[in-house]
Protein backbone atom coordinates (compact mmCIF):
# COMPACT_ATOMS: atom_id res chain seq x y z
CA UNK A 1 0.00 0.00 0.00
CA UNK A 2 2.96 2.31 0.58
CA UNK A 3 4.10 1.69 -2.95
CA UNK A 4 1.46 4.47 -5.13
CA UNK A 5 2.74 2.98 -8.91
CA UNK A 6 2.91 6.94 -10.08
CA UNK A 7 3.55 6.72 -13.59
CA UNK A 8 5.87 9.77 -14.83
CA UNK A 9 5.07 11.86 -17.49
CA UNK A 10 2.10 9.77 -18.11
CA UNK A 11 -1.46 9.53 -20.49
CA UNK A 12 -4.36 8.54 -20.04
CA UNK A 13 -6.29 7.42 -23.64
CA UNK A 14 -10.39 7.93 -23.14
CA UNK A 15 -12.52 7.05 -25.46
CA UNK A 16 -16.45 7.25 -25.99
CA UNK A 17 -16.49 7.97 -22.07
CA UNK A 18 -14.12 4.79 -21.65
CA UNK A 19 -10.68 4.63 -20.08
CA UNK A 20 -9.11 2.35 -22.90
CA UNK A 21 -4.94 2.93 -22.40
CA UNK A 22 -2.84 4.47 -19.30
CA UNK A 23 0.79 4.64 -19.85
CA UNK A 24 4.29 6.85 -20.43
CA UNK A 25 3.30 9.87 -22.95
CA UNK A 26 6.08 8.94 -25.50
CA UNK A 27 4.01 5.34 -25.53
CA UNK A 28 0.78 6.80 -26.16
CA UNK A 29 2.01 9.47 -29.53
CA UNK A 30 3.67 6.16 -31.09
CA UNK A 31 0.78 4.03 -30.53
CA UNK A 32 -0.95 3.29 -34.51
CA UNK A 33 -4.32 3.97 -33.77
CA UNK A 34 -3.54 7.55 -32.01
CA UNK A 35 -1.09 8.68 -34.58
CA UNK A 36 -3.90 7.65 -37.27
CA UNK A 37 -6.30 9.51 -34.98
CA UNK A 38 -4.67 12.39 -34.17
CA UNK A 39 -6.11 14.93 -35.32
CA UNK A 40 -10.06 14.07 -33.92
CA UNK A 41 -8.79 13.67 -30.13
CA UNK A 42 -8.80 16.34 -27.66
CA UNK A 43 -5.67 16.83 -25.72
CA UNK A 44 -6.30 17.71 -22.37
CA UNK A 45 -2.89 19.32 -20.42
CA UNK A 46 -2.31 18.14 -17.22
CA UNK A 47 1.03 19.06 -16.18
CA UNK A 48 2.17 20.04 -12.55
CA UNK A 49 -1.13 17.66 -11.62
CA UNK A 50 -1.83 14.40 -11.00
CA UNK A 51 -4.85 12.23 -12.39
CA UNK A 52 -5.93 9.55 -9.97
CA UNK A 53 -8.98 7.67 -10.39
CA UNK A 54 -11.69 8.76 -8.42
CA UNK A 55 -13.03 6.99 -4.69
CA UNK A 56 -16.25 4.79 -4.96
CA UNK A 57 -18.20 5.16 -1.42
CA UNK A 58 -19.91 2.21 -1.46
CA UNK A 59 -22.34 3.00 2.07
CA UNK A 60 -23.85 6.52 2.47
CA UNK A 61 -26.62 8.20 3.45
CA UNK A 62 -27.01 11.52 2.48
CA UNK A 63 -30.43 11.73 2.66
CA UNK A 64 -30.66 13.06 6.29
CA UNK A 65 -31.02 16.27 8.21
CA UNK A 66 -30.15 15.94 12.34
CA UNK A 67 -26.10 14.93 11.96
CA UNK A 68 -25.67 11.93 14.45
CA UNK A 69 -22.43 13.15 15.46
CA UNK A 70 -22.80 12.36 19.11
CA UNK A 71 -24.07 8.48 18.38
CA UNK A 72 -20.46 8.28 16.59
CA UNK A 73 -18.78 9.44 19.50
CA UNK A 74 -20.46 6.94 21.50
CA UNK A 75 -20.02 3.81 19.08
CA UNK A 76 -16.23 4.71 19.22
CA UNK A 77 -16.54 4.91 23.09
CA UNK A 78 -17.94 1.06 22.74
CA UNK A 79 -21.28 1.87 23.20
CA UNK A 80 -23.74 -0.67 21.00
CA UNK A 81 -26.39 0.56 18.53
CA UNK A 82 -29.06 -0.77 21.02
CA UNK A 83 -27.39 1.10 23.73
CA UNK A 84 -27.60 4.58 21.84
CA UNK A 85 -31.00 3.77 20.35
CA UNK A 86 -32.68 3.13 24.10
CA UNK A 87 -31.21 5.74 25.24
CA UNK A 88 -32.78 8.48 22.29
CA UNK A 89 -30.59 8.48 19.84
CA UNK A 90 -29.66 6.34 16.74
CA UNK A 91 -31.96 5.79 13.93
CA UNK A 92 -34.94 7.36 15.20
CA UNK A 93 -33.55 10.33 16.07
CA UNK A 94 -33.01 12.06 12.88
CA UNK A 95 -36.43 10.65 11.63
CA UNK A 96 -38.95 12.69 12.19
CA UNK A 97 -36.87 15.84 10.60
CA UNK A 98 -36.67 14.04 7.60
CA UNK A 99 -40.58 13.40 7.46
CA UNK A 100 -40.68 17.27 8.13
CA UNK A 101 -38.89 18.36 5.47
CA UNK A 102 -39.99 19.56 1.73
CA UNK A 103 -38.78 17.60 -1.03
CA UNK A 104 -36.72 20.82 -2.03
CA UNK A 105 -34.53 21.53 1.00
CA UNK A 106 -34.18 17.42 1.36
CA UNK A 107 -32.51 17.37 -1.89
CA UNK A 108 -30.28 20.30 -1.25
CA UNK A 109 -29.12 18.70 1.70
CA UNK A 110 -28.24 15.69 -0.41
CA UNK A 111 -26.33 17.82 -3.16
CA UNK A 112 -24.37 19.83 -0.11
CA UNK A 113 -23.27 16.17 0.59
CA UNK A 114 -22.30 15.09 -2.73
CA UNK A 115 -20.66 18.37 -3.52
CA UNK A 116 -18.21 17.96 -0.14
CA UNK A 117 -17.84 13.87 -0.71
CA UNK A 118 -16.66 15.56 -4.49
CA UNK A 119 -14.35 17.69 -2.68
CA UNK A 120 -12.35 14.90 -1.08
CA UNK A 121 -12.19 12.58 -4.00
CA UNK A 122 -15.21 10.45 -4.51
CA UNK A 123 -16.63 10.27 -7.61
CA UNK A 124 -19.00 7.87 -7.06
CA UNK A 125 -21.56 6.69 -4.32
CA UNK A 126 -24.37 4.61 -3.37
CA UNK A 127 -26.83 6.61 -1.37
CA UNK A 128 -29.68 5.12 1.15
CA UNK A 129 -32.67 6.04 1.69
CA UNK A 130 -33.77 5.05 5.24
CA UNK A 131 -34.67 7.55 7.30
CA UNK A 132 -38.07 8.83 6.52
CA UNK A 133 -39.33 5.27 8.08
CA UNK A 134 -42.79 5.87 6.49
CA UNK A 135 -43.75 5.11 2.35
CA UNK A 136 -44.27 9.33 2.04
CA UNK A 137 -40.80 9.41 3.86
CA UNK A 138 -38.98 7.30 2.21
CA UNK A 139 -40.16 8.11 -1.29
CA UNK A 140 -39.59 11.89 -0.89
CA UNK A 141 -36.16 10.72 0.34
CA UNK A 142 -35.02 8.72 -2.75
CA UNK A 143 -36.59 11.65 -4.88
CA UNK A 144 -34.51 14.03 -3.39
CA UNK A 145 -31.68 11.88 -4.19
CA UNK A 146 -32.58 11.42 -7.92
CA UNK A 147 -32.86 15.34 -8.04
CA UNK A 148 -29.43 16.33 -6.36
CA UNK A 149 -27.98 13.34 -8.48
CA UNK A 150 -29.06 15.16 -11.51
CA UNK A 151 -27.48 18.37 -10.30
CA UNK A 152 -24.19 16.73 -9.63
CA UNK A 153 -21.03 15.43 -12.17
CA UNK A 154 -20.62 12.25 -10.14
CA UNK A 155 -22.59 8.91 -10.42
CA UNK A 156 -25.32 7.79 -7.90
CA UNK A 157 -26.34 4.33 -6.79
CA UNK A 158 -29.53 5.08 -5.37
CA UNK A 159 -30.66 2.23 -2.63
CA UNK A 160 -33.90 1.85 -0.52
CA UNK A 161 -33.07 1.31 3.29
CA UNK A 162 -37.15 1.09 4.73
CA UNK A 163 -35.63 -1.61 6.71
CA UNK A 164 -33.30 0.64 7.80
CA UNK A 165 -35.21 0.23 11.43
CA UNK A 166 -38.68 -0.20 12.69
CA UNK A 167 -39.99 3.03 13.54
CA UNK A 168 -41.84 4.13 16.94
CA UNK A 169 -45.45 3.84 15.78
CA UNK A 170 -44.60 0.53 14.35
CA UNK A 171 -42.91 -0.83 17.40
CA UNK A 172 -45.98 -3.08 19.51
CA UNK A 173 -46.42 -4.81 15.68
CA UNK A 174 -43.38 -5.01 13.90
CA UNK A 175 -44.76 -7.55 11.20
CA UNK A 176 -47.17 -4.76 9.65
CA UNK A 177 -44.21 -2.41 8.96
CA UNK A 178 -42.01 -5.20 7.19
CA UNK A 179 -45.47 -5.80 4.85
CA UNK A 180 -45.58 -1.90 4.26
CA UNK A 181 -41.73 -2.24 3.01
CA UNK A 182 -42.73 -4.99 0.85
CA UNK A 183 -45.88 -4.78 -0.54
CA UNK A 184 -45.98 -0.71 -0.35
CA UNK A 185 -42.53 0.64 -0.19
CA UNK A 186 -40.30 -1.81 -2.62
CA UNK A 187 -42.92 -1.94 -5.22
CA UNK A 188 -43.50 2.25 -5.49
CA UNK A 189 -40.14 2.83 -5.91
CA UNK A 190 -39.61 0.42 -8.60
CA UNK A 191 -42.41 1.31 -10.56
CA UNK A 192 -41.00 5.04 -10.35
CA UNK A 193 -37.55 3.57 -10.85
CA UNK A 194 -36.21 5.73 -7.92
CA UNK A 195 -33.68 2.79 -6.32
CA UNK A 196 -31.57 0.05 -8.14
CA UNK A 197 -30.84 -1.94 -4.95
CA UNK A 198 -32.96 -2.74 -1.29
CA UNK A 199 -30.86 -2.87 1.69
CA UNK A 200 -31.53 -4.43 5.21
CA UNK A 201 -30.56 -3.61 8.64
CA UNK A 202 -29.41 -7.31 9.94
CA UNK A 203 -28.70 -6.97 13.25
CA UNK A 204 -29.51 -6.65 17.07
CA UNK A 205 -32.42 -3.40 17.46
CA UNK A 206 -32.66 -3.92 13.52
CA UNK A 207 -34.29 -6.57 11.64
CA UNK A 208 -34.12 -10.63 12.26
CA UNK A 209 -32.79 -12.81 9.30
CA UNK A 210 -36.39 -13.69 8.22
CA UNK A 211 -37.48 -10.34 8.18
CA UNK A 212 -34.37 -9.65 5.81
CA UNK A 213 -35.22 -12.99 3.70
CA UNK A 214 -38.84 -11.47 3.21
CA UNK A 215 -37.84 -8.02 2.42
CA UNK A 216 -35.29 -8.91 -0.05
CA UNK A 217 -37.42 -11.61 -2.09
CA UNK A 218 -39.64 -8.97 -2.61
CA UNK A 219 -36.81 -6.91 -3.76
CA UNK A 220 -36.13 -9.72 -6.15
CA UNK A 221 -40.05 -9.47 -6.99
CA UNK A 222 -39.14 -6.72 -8.69
CA UNK A 223 -35.92 -6.96 -10.32
CA UNK A 224 -34.57 -4.87 -7.59
CA UNK A 225 -30.94 -6.10 -6.27
CA UNK A 226 -30.88 -7.13 -2.51
CA UNK A 227 -28.29 -6.79 -0.05
CA UNK A 228 -27.79 -6.91 3.79
CA UNK A 229 -24.22 -6.34 5.54
CA UNK A 230 -25.09 -8.93 8.47
CA UNK A 231 -26.84 -11.79 6.00
CA UNK A 232 -26.10 -14.00 3.53
CA UNK A 233 -28.18 -13.21 -0.08
CA UNK A 234 -26.23 -14.29 -2.65
CA UNK A 235 -29.44 -16.35 -3.91
CA UNK A 236 -31.55 -13.30 -3.38
CA UNK A 237 -28.84 -11.08 -5.35
CA UNK A 238 -28.73 -13.07 -8.85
Amino acid sequence: MKELGIIQDGAVLCVAGKIVAVGKTRSALADSWVKKHRREMIEIDCRRAVVLPGFVDSHTHPAFLNPRLRDFERRIAGTTYHEIASSGGGIRASVEAVRLAGKRALAAKVLGVFRQAADHGTTTMEAKSGYGLSLEGELKSLEAIRVASQLWSGTVIPTLLGAHTVPAEFEANRADYVSLVCEQMIPQVARKGLASFVDVFCDSGGFTEDEAIRVLSAARKFSLGGSCPCLSVSAFAS
